[in-house]
């Protein structure tokens, strides 16, 4: 098995998704060294399961994770309440997001004058701002 890649499965999808989705204010997402420190797990089977390498784990390591990040453990499983809190997850991360950006005056400010700009204008104006971030990614990774 050695030099073949894992494919990823469900749960380390739903896992990483968590991960990135679920944190505390003014910070970044947690590290594997911290989720291992928080649910009494090992860092190198955090990153296992993070990973895909291990895709089976115990229901008290479900159970381990889902009280760490505060969700319940139906976040993992398959099936429409599965579906339901995923999605539930991604909307309050979106609306963190959202109001952190609110919470920045000149960007507030930009998106209050962007408001009045009718929709396809608005699209336009989406692109130039793509565009600019996809410039700024390129030229941090070297590439410009």
């Amino acid at each position: 098995m050695e030099g073949r890649e894992q494919p990823i499965t469900s749960f380390a999808r739903r896992f990483a998704a968590l991960r990135d989705e679920v944190y505390p204010k003014d910070r970044k997402p947690y590290t594997a060294a911290e989720i291992a420190r928080g649910t009494g797990l090992s860092k190198a089977y955090v990153n296992y399961l993070l990973s895909g390498e291990r895709d089976n784990p115990t229901r008290a390591v479900v159970r381990a994770i889902a009280g760490f990040f505060n969700v319940p453990e139906d976040y993992f499983s398959d099936g429409a309440q599965g579906d339901r809190i995923r999605e539930q997850v991604a909307e309050l991360a979106e609306l963190r997001a959202l109001k952190e950006a609110l919470d920045d005056k000149e960007l507030a400010g930009v998106i209050i004058k962007a408001r009045g700009l009718d929709p396809a204008r608005r699209r336009g104006f989406l692109a130039i701002v793509n565009q600019v971030l996809d410039w700024d990614k390129s030229k941090s990774d070297g590439a410009v």
